[in-house]
């Protein structure tokens, strides 16, 4: 890590304080975070933390803090995982394994809406690679976890177009963190609820903080729609992954 990224990573906690979030949203991870079943995260940057972890990697209480914190996906990266017992190992691939399903590789079709697959001559088709996805949104208390570790002052985790209004994302009393929280912290009896008042870029920070990165749209609509192959050759494009209809049995609203 060069002389710049250090200097970058000790900004004094009080510059948050002066920011305002101008256009705060409820985008993902309310939506859910992937890494590629191969392991590749997708961005350069997405190293950072595999790199803080690898600094002290031959401790097993960071390893368990790691799992704990749901991080599991940087210890199996291959600088790392190389230095783990084969216990650590067994243990992080069993976390991941908990916290996310396999999305098989296949075709999906890229249109507007549904209703508009049979007004399309030749319908945009896209191979998806097989990837993992989060089972459950991501919660108020797993991205606590991030804010608590200073994840608004690791610039490698942002986007470096964004630099420049990372002070605008901060909490309702100028703390970082998500919009509508207090002093860095998520609404009382909240922990377990899905994690809002978040951009794309707050989202895209935390997912590579986990060792993680954001779906593609295909990618999205692969686990979403969960395409089936005809005959034809063109998908069939369902409305939820168990078919056309919607079952309020599985759904939690």
């Amino acid at each position: 890590m060069s002389s710049m990224w250090n200097q970058l990573l000790r900004w004094p906690n009080w510059l948050w304080r002066r920011g305002r979030r101008e256009n705060g949203g409820d985008l993902a991870p309310t939506e859910q975070v992937a890494s590629p079943a191969s392991g590749d995260a997708g961005s350069g940057r997405s190293d950072a933390g595999a790199e803080q972890c690898g600094a002290s990697r031959g401790s097993s209480h960071l390893v368990e803090e790691m799992i704990r914190l749901g991080r599991a996906p940087l210890l199996l990266r291959p600088q790392i995982a190389a230095n783990l017992s084969p216990e650590e190992h067994a243990e992080a691939l069993r976390s991941m394994e908990d916290q996310m399903a396999l999305v098989p590789e296949g075709e999906v079709l890229m249109l507007p809406t549904l209703s508009s697959i049979d007004e399309c001559g030749a319908p945009p088709v896209l191979q998806v690679e097989a990837i993992f996805l989060d089972r459950h949104p991501v919660t108020n208390r797993e991205f606590q976890a991030f804010v608590d570790a200073g994840g608004y002052e690791q610039m490698p985790l942002w986007d470096e177009s964004i630099w420049a209004a990372l002070l605008e994302f901060v909490d309702s009393t100028g703390q970082p963190g998500p919009a509508g929280w207090r002093d860095g912290c998520y609404p009382a009896e909240r922990g377990d609820h899905p994690v809002v008042g978040v951009s794309w870029y707050e989202a895209s920070a935390y997912a590579r903080w986990v060792g993680k990165r954001l779906p593609s749209g295909p990618e999205w609509v692969k686990a979403a729609s969960w395409p089936v192959a005809t005959p034809g050759g063109k998908p069939c494009q369902r409305r939820f992954p168990w078919g056309e209809t919607m079952e309020r049995d599985k759904t939690r609203l």
